[in-house]
């Protein structure tokens, strides 16, 4: 399962297969998504995949609850999108942290799965966000109680996963020190400067700063897959980049079971040589020998074999290879039947320029997948300007035209 922070400004987001949540509002003032909209995070999840598996905790938040079958967990994963307006700034609150941690422990009363994700305009440097010995000046805490037990700092030693930051942004402001305590206080732990490919540690917005997070509870670490700040856009931001985080693989059957209540096929996925030995293994080899004595018994007298069944064991025959390949290669679903559904009109204001602006920057990004080379890096930030322009542009020009009317 794929999570993206992008804090777009953007109103057209290219995200493939996935479903985004409207009408959210901020977590701490549900006012400010009237002055910007849902405060530039777009939340999204896999076609597929939502009611029953992944429900709003409450309509007026961008809080999901993902049922413990998704991931085949012992308990609900909760996701928190968050926003914190910068400090100083006339929509910041003081309140900001205290309102995240009293979310947070209302969840924590029922899982211990729990992940926070987005802009809390917060910069931490390399402050720790863990719980050591020297915190406190208490002689009773510091020679009589094993600090270990008052954090899960044990669980990232058991996942490998390294207890420091490494951050390139060395700047602490007074949110980020909110941010730490609300870490240390409740055993949750940053991924950024963590995990993935960002253990070295990359900015998310200007000047080197780091103010996107996602952080969890250390008991949510084992089903994450990977971790990244991907490479900046303007599609999505005027300065934020995107983080992207990745869980482990989902119960495919869930998926499947949904999208057949909603009439879209499953098949199975193409064949690969180096599924060869576990499609072997995975043929029922008891159906297959009753297939065999069925063919014996139709053997012994061939002039009264009937069509219905040689039509029968060749159906099995097929049922035992489909039933294989199943469990080898995995199922995948294929495309709605145009009849059980209706093809979403495209934006009015999406005509031909913006047709071929996106299709210039999908040339440009292939370009760059293949051959890397900075040339093809320029390339693609340039036809993302472009694209991104050309979009604004027929956006304004499409609402004076209606307002017109």
């Amino acid at each position: 399962m794929n999570t993206y922070n992008p804090n777009c400004d953007s109103p057209v987001l290219p995200a493939p297969n996935f479903q985004h949540f409207q009408n959210m509002q901020n977590m701490q003032n549900p006012n400010f998504s009237q002055i910007s909209p849902m405060a530039g995070l777009y939340p999204c999840t896999p076609q597929g995949l939502t009611n029953p598996y992944i429900q709003p905790i409450m309509q007026s938040t961008m809080n999901q609850a993902i049922d413990k079958k998704v991931f085949d967990s012992p308990e609900n994963v909760i996701f928190g999108i968050v926003y914190v307006p910068p400090e100083n700034s006339s929509y910041s609150s003081v309140e900001a942290f205290n309102d995240i941690e009293r979310e947070f422990h209302k969840f924590n009363e029922n899982t211990n799965l729990i992940c926070l994700v987005g802009d809390f305009n917060a910069r931490t440097g390399n402050l720790r966000d863990y719980i050591e010995n020297n915190d406190t000046e208490d002689y009773f805490v510091n020679n009589v109680i094993d600090i270990t037990e008052l954090t899960d700092i044990k669980i990232l030693d058991e996942l490998c996963i390294p207890k420091h930051r490494t951050s390139p942004d060395l700047v602490v402001n007074n949110f980020g020190r909110k941010l730490v305590d609300f870490c240390k206080n409740n055993n949750v732990f940053i991924y950024n400067g963590r995990i993935g490919n960002d253990k070295a540690g990359k900015s998310t917005s200007k000047n080197l700063s780091v103010v996107d997070y996602a952080l969890s509870t250390a008991h949510l670490l084992k089903f994450v897959k990977h971790f990244e700040v991907l490479e900046f856009s303007k599609l999505y931001s005027d300065i934020h980049s995107p983080l992207s985080l990745v869980l482990r693989e989902m119960r495919t059957e869930l998926i499947h079971q949904n999208e057949c209540d909603r009439n879209i096929p499953v098949r199975i996925k193409p064949w690969k040589f180096e599924k060869s030995f576990d499609f072997k293994n995975n043929i029922d080899l008891s159906r297959v020998e009753a297939v065999l004595e069925n063919l014996d018994i139709l053997n012994t007298n061939t002039t009264d074999v009937q069509k219905d069944s040689m039509n029968q064991v060749v159906q099995e025959i097929s049922n035992i290879l489909l039933e294989s390949a199943k469990k080898s290669l995995g199922l995948t679903c294929g495309k709605q039947n145009s009849e059980n559904s209706k093809k979403q009109p495209n934006k009015l204001w999406f005509n031909s320029d913006c047709y071929k602006a996106r299709k210039e920057l999908r040339k440009a990004k292939r370009l760059y997948k293949d051959y890397g080379s900075n040339v093809f890096k320029h390339r693609v930030k340039i036809s993302e300007m472009y694209y991104k322009n050309i979009m604004d542009e027929n956006i304004i020009k499409f609402n004076r035209d209606m307002r017109k009317r």
